[in-house]
């Protein structure tokens, strides 16, 4: 009977070895085997850009991380790519297993604009931290007319000629920052940027009463332990949480541990994302800002809440990181080269822009058309 039953044992044992071996043999196909064919199939093209290296496994993201422990724009290997191939139409970026095609030129915008979505659709954010956040916004849902619809709304609030309205509220927020700093201090610049576009882009998107947003209890991903945040402070703590997470190779190799929160930090990470959306959701019912993108959407009838809720959502957890880096360095670059920044400044003086009343939106809109 006992040899029986380690018989037993031992047949469970090999089945067990065997299916974890195919896992694994799988995982390196899709890891290593794919990216890597990717790359193989498009480096014949002149026009498509992509990394000098093959990084197996993770991908762009080794760049994204050496990037910014050297202080540099997250995505700068796309800025060198851009200034080294200027005839690049598409650049692959690799995350993981994911393979995005970035469209980098007029003629691949008109390509793909006639590819979707007869002959393909966007499935750029499949698995990764936007799906994560905000799981039913437009940059996730297929192409169909109610994607259509939602696109272009937005797109038309939140355009440069439209939201030019916006740049008193903008001037307003940088310089509130300003006379909060103090002469001879040392700040992390890059951090205060962040705090100012953040500050910019809730505002504009949920209201101008913004400030009265209820504060989030904060689960920690390392031990659990909750304190009370206000909104800001919360939801960076969380971005953080979320992208640390994406980058995570458990999360990656067993994808069904980060989608159902089964371990650390994807369980904190779905309570906190629970506590930010409730925290949003109570505001926006109160919010009285007639002005903000949310409002304006919603008073146009044409959708539903939740999908102005996780639209305006996407838009937050996309747009306040990306455009501090590029504030950031762009102000970086203008201190690195002067010279630029005099030129700069010489057109801004000649076309009217410095000599303009920030809070005159109008006139400020006429000078964009010009």
């Amino acid at each position: 009977l006992i040899m029986e039953i380690l018989s037993s044992l031992i047949s469970i044992f090999k089945g067990l070895l065997l299916i974890m071996l195919l896992f694994l043999v799988v995982k390196l196909y899709e890891y290593i085997y794919l990216p890597w064919r990717v790359r193989q199939k498009y480096k014949k093209y002149t026009n498509v850009g992509m990394t000098e290296r093959y990084y197996p496994l993770i991908g762009d993201i080794y760049l994204f991380n050496k990037n910014e422990k050297e202080d540099k724009f997250r995505v700068q290997h796309y800025v060198d790519n851009a200034i080294s191939k200027p005839e690049t139409d598409i650049y692959i970026s690799q995350l993981g297993s994911l393979t995005l095609y970035n469209v980098c030129s007029p003629q691949a915008f008109d390509e793909f604009e006639r590819l979707v979505p007869e002959k393909i659709d966007r499935d750029d954010q499949k698995d990764g931290p936007t799906e994560t956040v905000v799981p039913h916004s437009f940059a996730l849902i297929e192409s169909t007319a109610n994607w259509n619809e939602r696109r272009k709304f937005i797109l038309k609030v939140i355009g440069i000629n439209y939201a030019s309205k916006y740049i008193p509220l903008m001037m307003e927020t940088a310089d509130k920052w300003a006379k909060s700093v103090k002469k001879h201090e040392f700040i992390d610049l890059k951090f205060e940027i962040k705090k100012i576009t953040f500050g910019v882009i809730t505002r504009i998107l949920f209201g101008r009463d913004i400030k009265n947003l209820e504060t989030c209890i904060y689960t920690s991903p390392k031990d659990g332990s909750k304190v009370k945040l206000n909104f800001e402070d919360c939801y960076f703590a969380y971005w953080k949480d979320v992208m640390d997470g994406y980058q995570q190779p458990k999360g990656k190799l067993f994808p069904f541990l980060s989608k159902y929160s089964l371990v650390e930090p994807y369980k904190s990470n779905s309570i906190n994302k629970k506590a930010i959306h409730d925290a949003i959701r109570s505001f926006l019912a109160k919010s009285k800002d007639e002005e903000s993108v949310y409002r304006q959407i919603l008073n146009s009838g044409k959708f539903s809440t939740e999908e102005i809720f996780y639209d305006m959502s996407a838009l937050l957890f996309a747009g306040f990181e990306t455009t501090s880096h590029a504030v950031s360095t762009m102000l970086y670059r203008f201190k690195k080269h002067p010279q630029i920044r005099k030129k700069l400044s010489e057109v801004l003086d000649r076309d009217g822009i410095l000599a303009a009343d920030p809070n005159d939106w109008t006139n400020l809109k006429e000078l964009y058309e010009k």
